[in-house]
């Protein structure tokens, strides 16, 4: 069973990260391409339209699709409950964005709002069967029909959106895209997977699958509704074009975020609710943590180094402004990562109850951060997110820890090496990188430096040397 589960979790985070490659390389190279054509006031505006889309998101499909997952009960009939109590709430939460988008507009003083919302609020309707079909597919661990889906819908609304904005669309380039994206992975879903909603409803089923799922959505709405707050702040408080800069500053990091957690929390939450063994569970989570440091955290700190010349290289120099929200989401990446992994394993416990309470307790001191950052500067409010995800790590960590018994010492150990390795890396290379003043010869040094570390880690490490830390053997040859 304990190999069966590794290996369902190695196959797992394969497909997804080829998905999530494929996912986020074209739309980055669309946002490239988007950021040449398109104003910074563009993205402004949808990034003030996609706050409101991302909240209804949440409410329509967290919570109510994770319980199907985590369920070990769960049957066919339940996947169609669970869909209409989606659509209901889908449509509910679409009239309230149509009737509340003059007034959205009113506030942001954005002439075109309303209509840009309306239209692009669709796609929480579309969101209550796209759900489903995602639930589906996780919970079958059947993670390579993600890949067909995103890799045909991303083209598809690449190549629109690309379209749209050399007619001179404008902000309509990036909401259609969006919205197409949306559309065609729901189709494509809809041909390569066998559910299908029927006609059956089961009060006694959606009573115990919502008793668990309302708790990981409320905790999930509070934390996306606290993640998007700087969007309400920064453009509330200043403008859209400080809020385009900040957005754009963190699109990079925010894209590594994502495919990171994207590739891995399904899997791993799917994985761990199959696992009741907490000495399991903490065995398995201990590897997977080693592994991903020792990949992620070196990535991250040569990102960091180069991130002037990628903003400047990719977006031309009238985005050189967002270079330092770059760095500061960057540093923020591996605790929120922590964090994320932190959150499955409490989830995949079955104790949606503390991931709520955890919200609760997390978003208030955030809140506070952000209004001491709105009253000094943009750049204050992403030193203050900075600062929150470490609070994000120690907290989930700890209960987590709690939960299954993982100690702090064994966490710090197993964090402590791949952490100094990064940050040993990151002054060497910017050291070197002053010398440096072609751009491309810069990524270039960075890349190979970075590749050659992991031939060593991932090629000579493996194979039997063994680091010392604080007097402990930390030998990194344990497969996961």
């Amino acid at each position: 069973m304990h190999d069966d589960i590794k290996k369902s979790i190695i196959k797992g985070i394969g497909w997804k990260f080829a998905e999530r490659i494929i996912a986020q390389g074209v739309s980055f190279i669309v946002s490239i391409i988007l950021a040449r054509i398109l104003m910074p006031d563009d993205y402004g505006m949808v990034a003030i339209v996609f706050l409101f889309i991302t909240l209804a998101d949440v409410l329509v499909s967290s919570g109510l699709g994770t319980a199907l997952i985590q369920d070990k009960n769960a049957v066919e009939d339940d996947f169609s409950t669970i869909f209409y109590c989606s659509l209901f709430i889908s449509i509910c939460l679409y009239m309230i964005m149509f009737v509340s988008a003059p007034l959205i507009e009113h506030f942001y003083k954005i002439q075109g709002l309303t209509i840009v919302l309306r239209v692009f609020s669709l796609r929480i309707i579309l969101g209550a069967y796209n759900t489903i079909q995602h639930a589906y597919i996780v919970k079958k661990m059947e993670f390579q029909k993600f890949f067909w889906a995103t890799l045909i819908g991303t083209m598809i609304s690449a190549f629109l959106g690309i379209y749209l904005a050399v007619k001179g669309y404008g902000v309509w380039a990036l909401v259609m895209q969006y919205l197409s994206n949306s559309v065609m992975d729901s189709v494509v879903l809809s041909f390569i997977i066998k559910w299908y909603p029927k006609r059956v409803f089961s009060i006694k089923r959606a009573k115990v699958l919502v008793g668990y799922g309302w708790k990981i959505m409320c905790a999930d709405f509070i934390g996306t509704f606290f993640n998007q707050i700087q969007t309400v702040f920064i453009g509330g408080y200043y403008n859209a074009t400080q809020l385009a800069f900040y957005n754009k500053g963190n699109q990079i990091p925010n894209a590594m975020f994502n495919n990171i957690t994207g590739t891995i929390s399904s899997v791993l939450f799917s994985a761990f609710s199959k696992v009741e063994d907490k000495l399991k569970k903490k065995k398995l989570i201990r590897q997977v943590i080693k592994k991903l440091s020792f990949v992620i955290f070196p990535g991250l700190a040569v990102m960091y180094t180069i991130s002037d010349t990628i903003i400047i290289g990719l977006f031309t120099a009238k985005w050189a402004r967002c270079v330092e929200f770059m760095k500061y989401g960057i540093l923020s990446i591996p605790f929120f990562l922590i964090g994320e992994i932190s959150i499955q394993i409490v989830k995949s416990t079955g104790r949606s109850d503390i991931v709520l309470k955890i919200e609760l307790v997390k978003k208030p001191l955030y809140l506070i951060l952000i209004l001491i950052g709105m009253k000094k500067s943009v750049i204050a409010i992403a030193q203050m997110t900075c600062l929150y995800s470490i609070v994000v790590a120690i907290i989930n960590l700890y209960v987590m820890g709690k939960l299954i018994g993982y100690k702090g010492r064994e966490i710090l150990s197993d964090l402590l090496w791949p952490s100094f390795t990064a940050i040993v890396m990151a002054v060497i290379l910017t050291s070197f990188n002053s010398f440096l003043k072609m751009g491309y010869i810069k990524v270039l040094f960075n890349a190979v430096c970075l590749v050659v570390f992991y031939m060593f880690k991932f090629g000579v490490n493996n194979k039997g040397i063994i680091f010392k830390l604080k007097g402990e053997k930390y030998e990194d040859s344990e497969k996961v």
